[in-house]
């Protein structure tokens, strides 16, 4: 140990007492590292994730900590991490008087797992353990997300229907997003991302290739045909509109990460909430459960689905055959069968 350490703590000691300065001595020495320390060790590392997922983790990590009293990493085990587990699912939100939803009790546990994957890899764990948050969270067979205690699911048609009719009479960008969700499976961000370079049509198929780039994984990236009518006529009004090349100019770049999603999704989900329901177990992401219940119901074999819907291939081989000019022409066709499954939204299209 070197003496520096023994003169930092005899300072850190006289500045702010004894207590402190066993604690500061426990960090230097490796002898000891709070979770408070540890999440924040973890996040310098984090260089490839958006500010507000950062922010999630980070906030995830110290609501335990400050639960727990900040413990030594080494003193988490499973016992403890269950406690904590419980304690999430039985407290009751002061505002609403109502339990968390399973995913948000998922997802709390979900940070605590990456934290402690990364103290395993990196050699800051004495004992060579189970990870302690690892099982914590059993999904129910089958169900992947919930909303109000229910799994949230593909919305119908007829719904989608009406959620438009409500968009269409608050605000054009909304609507838009509607009818292209429904038409392409793209995340809400995706779509409010895109410009004009990304959009370019293909005479011969009568169709819109759209480029999505980047995402929440790198098989996101990916180009996929547009053959709706009423999705085109969406795409060339906003290609003709567009400013700065970016077809949803309107939406200004808001929140943490500077999304253009961001602050229309309020206002979205409020008109989808106001004529289908509060309670109903939907949510945007349910446009584009629709469009991949669509492809199975179209007979898309499952590498040309994960294609389309930017999921990585089954299999490395099918991930390389899934590319170039012959991949072009089968995702056109399977668009095309999808499309005829969907139907268009507005009823005198």
């Amino acid at each position: 140990m070197q003496i520096g350490t023994r003169e930092d703590a005899d300072r850190v000691e006289r500045e702010h007492g004894t207590e402190v300065a066993v604690d500061y001595y426990k960090v230097a020495t490796r002898l000891w590292l709070p979770v408070s320390l540890a999440v924040k060790m973890w996040l310098s590392e984090a260089d490839a994730i958006e500010t507000s997922t950062r922010n999630k983790y980070e906030k995830h990590v110290l609501r335990f900590a400050g639960w727990a009293n900040d413990p030594d990493v080494d003193a988490v085990d499973r016992r403890l991490a269950g406690r904590y587990v419980s304690h999430m699912k039985s407290a009751v939100n002061p505002q609403t008087g109502a339990l968390p939803a399973y995913r948000t009790v998922k997802s709390n546990v979900s940070s605590l797992s990456g934290l402690w994957t990364w103290l395993e890899k990196r050699g800051r764990l004495k004992a060579q353990r189970e990870n302690p948050w690892a099982r914590q969270v059993g999904a129910v067979p089958g169900q992947r997300s919930q909303k109000n205690g229910r799994e949230v699911r593909a919305i119908t048609r007829e719904e989608a229907r009406k959620w438009l009719a409500a968009a269409e009479a608050t605000e054009q960008a909304q609507a838009d997003l509607i009818i292209l969700g429904w038409h392409t499976g793209i995340r809400a961000n995706d779509i409010c991302e895109l410009t004009s370079d990304r959009v370019v049509w293909d005479e011969k198929a009568k169709a819109y290739w759209l480029t999505i780039e980047g995402g929440k994984t790198e098989a996101n990236a990916r180009v996929l045909p547009v053959v709706s009518q009423e999705a085109i006529a969406v795409l060339e009004r906003r290609l003709k509109a567009a400013e700065d090349s970016i077809l949803f100019h309107e939406l200004e770049p808001k929140g943490p990460d500077k999304k253009r999603y961001w602050g229309i999704q309020k206002r979205i989900n409020y008109q989808r909430k106001k004529v289908l329901g509060s309670d109903a177990p939907l949510d945007f992401h349910s446009l584009r459960r629709a469009f991949s219940v669509a492809c199975e119901d179209a007979g898309l074999d499952p590498v040309l689905v994960s294609r389309l819907m930017g999921h990585e291939a089954p299999t490395l081989a099918a991930a390389v055959y899934n590319k170039g000019h012959v991949a072009r022409a089968r995702m056109l066709k399977g668009i095309q069968q999808t499309d005829k499954v969907l139907g268009e939204l507005a009823r005198d299209t």
